[in-house]
C-alpha cells in the first residue's frame, strides 16, 4: 500500500522520450511513501508502467538516465524511404512503413521484461489498424505467470505510433499505439475501486499544444498525429474530472449516483502530475533533454505534493 493506507491507482499517458518526465515524477513519488494496487498505461507510460508491475523501479530510472537515441530507435533517410517505396510500386520488396525502426527498443524490452513476474495489475491497450478497434490488453498478477513473448509483442504495439514507428503483428491483424484512441486510460483501474488517482500525462493540462513549423510532407503528417493526441489526452482527462465532480456533489446533497447495473459511483481523489508547459519533441532522446525532463518531473511532482499539505 502506499503512506496513507489509500487504494491507490496509478495511470501513466503517453509521449515518447517525455516519458523521462513520469520517470522523475515516479522517483518522489516513491520518496514519499507512494505505491500503487493496480497500474494502467499506454504508449511510453505502458513501457514504465510495466517496470513498476515487475517491481523494477531502480532499473527504470537507470533505463531513462542512461537511455541515448540509439538505445530506443534507428532513423531511416528520406532517400532510402523513396528508393523502398519505387522499388515497391514496380514490385520489389515491402513499402516502408515507418520513418524509424524500433528494433533497439525491442531488444531494451527483452532485456529488461522476459521471463519478469508480474507483481501487481497491469493494463494497457492498442489500436487494430484495420478496423480501428481500441485492444484493452491486461496482464494480471496470477501465480507463476512472467512476461512472455506474446506479453512483449502486445506492450511494443502499444507504444508503435504510426508513420512513426513499425506496427506490430498480433495474429492476423496490425496493431499499433493504443493512444491514438485512450491517451489516459483512466477506465481500466476503476474496477479496483481505488481511494484516488494518480494521473501523470506529458503535456500541460487545459493548455494548447503550442507552436510547431512544419515544412514537408513527412513533418506535417507527425504534426497532425501529436494534434490529434493531445485533444484526445484533453477530452480523456476532462471526461474523468467532470464526472468525478458530479459524483461528490451528489454525496455533499446525501445523494448517490448509481451505475446501469446499479452499484454506487464513488468520489476518487483525483491527483494530476502534468507540466506545467509543454516538454518538446517525443522522439528527441538526447541523454541531456532526458535527465533535464526526468528533473522537470521531480520539481513538479514536489510542488503539487507540497500544495496538498498547504
Amino acid at each position: 500500500m502506499n503512506s496513507t493506507d489509500q487504494n491507490t491507482a496509478l495511470v501513466l499517458s503517453g509521449g515518447g522520450a517525455k516519458g523521462a518526465f513520469q520517470a522523475g515524477a515516479l522517483e518522489v513519488l516513491k520518496e514519499a511513501g507512494y505505491s500503487f494496487d493496480a497500474i494502467s498505461g499506454v504508449s511510453v507510460g505502458a513501457l514504465n508502467g510495466v517496470m513498476l508491475a515487475t517491481d523494477q523501479f531502480n532499473e527504470l530510472l537507470d533505463i531513462w538516465q542512461e537511455i541515448t537515441p540509439n538505445k530506443v530507435l534507428r532513423k531511416t533517410s528520406l532517400l532510402t524511404l523513396a528508393r523502398q517505396y519505387l522499388l515497391y510500386k514496380i514490385g520489389f520488396g515491402s513499402p516502408p512503413v515507418s520513418r524509424y525502426n524500433n528494433e533497439p527498443l525491442q531488444h531494451l524490452m527483452h532485456h529488461y521484461l522476459k521471463d519478469k513476474t508480474v507483481k501487481l495489475p497491469f493494463h494497457f491497450g492498442y489500436v487494430k489498424l484495420e478496423s480501428g478497434e481500441y485492444v484493452k490488453a491486461t496482464i494480471r498478477r496470477t501465480d507463476g505467470h512472467t512476461i512472455d513473448q506474446d506479453d512483449l509483442k502486445r506492450i511494443l504495439a502499444s507504444t508503435a505510433i504510426p508513420v512513426y514507428f513499425n506496427p506490430a503483428h498480433i495474429g492476423d491483424f496490425t496493431a499499433v499505439d493504443g493512444g491514438l484512441r485512450n491517451i489516459s486510460p483512466i477506465k481500466e483501474v476503476l474496477p479496483y475501486r481505488p481511494d484516488r488517482i494518480i494521473i501523470i500525462p506529458t503535456e500541460p493540462v487545459n493548455k494548447d499544444p503550442g507552436t510547431t513549423k512544419v515544412r514537408d510532407i513527412l513533418e506535417i503528417a507527425f504534426r497532425s498525429i501529436d494534434i490529434m493526441l493531445n485533444e484526445i489526452f484533453h477530452e480523456d482527462i476532462d471526461r474523468f474530472l467532470v464526472a468525478n465532480r458530479l459524483v461528490k456533489q451528489a454525496e455533499t446533497q446525501g445523494l448517490t449516483l448509481k451505475k446501469s447495473d446499479g452499484s454506487p459511483y464513488h468520489y476518487i481523489e483525483p491527483i494530476i502530475i502534468a507540466p506545467e508547459e509543454p516538454l518538446g519533441d517525443a522522439l528527441d532522446f538526447d541523454n541531456q533533454r532526458i535527465r533535464k525532463l526526468m528533473e522537470k518531473g521531480r520539481n513538479r511532482t514536489h510542488q503539487i505534493l507540497e500544495s496538498r499539505i498547504a
